[in-house]
């Protein structure tokens, strides 16, 4: 990327030589002349960084160079976020309540460009920045599947572990995709913020027969091994990772719809707009606060707190450190979103008293003024 000089706030992608074919060009007029609704324009980030403008090589117009976009800034990649040591490390202030809700803000852009007519076809870890406020920004626009003119202008690329399994076995420069393939990808992404980084089709295989080391070919054979516990299908869970039980039932059934209904029909899988609603509701109705640590957050489904009881039961570090014991830990208080710096002489018990009962209200209150 190259920032544009003249243009604060903007960055030019310049294409390598045989990426700027007619297809491209013929992409790019128009998306210029057919954006999408940002949601986000109250926001210093856009949703998407859409193409603004498209540069050219020669004084006549008829060589692509490159396009014009928004730049992003000051964002993470989501594989940072759901990588518990790059969380902890890069993000410490974001508990499971903002894994909940950059999950919901992705699904929102997703289902706005769904609305469009645009198919993503190239979802993955590495094109979606997050902001500290939980919004989404994708990045790659000119990869998009689109129609113009009647004619179907593909994706062209795609990672394997985060492609159905209809899709597996085609090639992308002669594969037109669907909306499906998109809630697929997304519902990959969504297992991985929620469940610390797991791809929902590891597994541990119990007889030798069911063995596929690699992520396309458990797609392929629905390994979706929450689906199967009791079931008789021989396939586990990974060892240390977080029980499906930890979602809540209705975000268990999405997941079940996208990975065990949609391999049999993609027509079944859940549409962003499902998963934005579902996880809205969740978000405003569904979550509760640990009384031992205030950034445990969990769904009020379940009667203990899951991340203690992991780190009880499997000897595993806490995903999401109270502040109070990091202070301890490393002799100094580390500031979060929700909860500003206290002076060091602080009494031990009132600091005690404030992160078990002052801390989870302000997040609370935080939370619902700042995240959209």
């Amino acid at each position: 990327m190259h920032r544009v000089a003249s243009q604060p706030g903007q960055v030019a992608k310049i294409y390598r030589p045989g990426q700027a074919d007619a297809a491209r060009r013929a992409k790019l007029a128009h998306m210029i002349a057919n954006p999408p609704e940002d949601r986000s324009a109250r926001r210093a980030a856009p949703s998407v960084a859409w193409p603004v403008d498209v540069l050219f090589s020669d004084p006549r117009g008829s060589a692509l160079a490159g396009y014009v976009m928004p730049e992003v800034r000051g964002a993470l990649l989501a594989v940072a976020l759901y990588d518990v040591a790059e969380r902890k490390r890069l993000a410490r202030c974001f508990n499971w309540r903002h894994l909940l809700h950059t999950t919901r803000n992705l699904a929102d852009v997703i289902d706005v460009l769904h609305r469009r007519g645009y198919v993503i076809g190239d979802l993955n870890e590495s094109n979606v920045f997050v902001h500290a406020d939980t919004t989404v920004t994708l990045i790659d626009t000119d990869s998009f599947q689109m129609v113009v003119g009647g004619r179907c202008l593909p994706c062209t690329v795609g990672k394997p572990e985060y492609t159905p399994p209809e899709s597996q076995a085609v090639t992308f420069r002669d594969h037109a995709r669907t909306r499906h393939d998109d809630t697929f990808a997304y519902g990959v992404l969504a297992f991985q913020l929620l469940m610390l980084g797991r791809h929902p089709f590891d597994g541990i295989p119990q007889r030798a027969d069911l063995d596929s080391p690699e992520s396309p070919g458990r797609i392929r054979s629905n390994w979706f091994a929450a689906a199967h516990l009791g079931q008789g299908k021989g396939i586990l869970p990974p060892s240390k990772c977080p029980p499906f039980r930890l979602l809540p039932p209705t975000v268990q059934s999405l997941f079940v719809r996208c990975f065990v209904d949609g391999a049999r029909n993609p027509a079944l899988r859940p549409a962003a707009s499902e998963w934005r609603h579902t996880l809205s509701a969740v978000i405003r109705n569904g979550l509760a606060v640990c009384r031992s640590n205030p950034e445990h957050i969990f769904p009020n489904h379940l009667t203990a707190c899951p991340w203690c009881e992991r780190i009880t039961r499997e000897r595993v570090q806490d995903p999401f450190p109270n502040p109070m014991a990091l202070q301890h830990a490393r002799g100094r208080l580390l500031r979060t979103p929700a909860m500003p710096a206290q002076r060091q002489t602080t009494p031990a018990r009132v600091r005690l008293w404030f992160a078990q009962f002052v801390v989870p209200r302000l997040r609370s209150l935080y939370d619902q003024l700042r995240v959209p």
